[in-house]
């Protein structure tokens, strides 16, 4: 049981940290590409 729920802390953390790094990625990327653009 402790272990079933270690594994799924990892796996939300591992997603929360993935679907942050997404956002930051899209946001730097949508900024530069209006930099670019306008």
């Amino acid at each position: 049981m402790t272990k079933l729920k270690a594994i799924l802390v990892a796996i939300g953390f591992t997603v929360l940290m993935v679907l942050g790094a997404f956002g930051l990625g899209q946001y730097a990327w949508t900024r530069e590409g209006r930099s670019q653009s306008g």
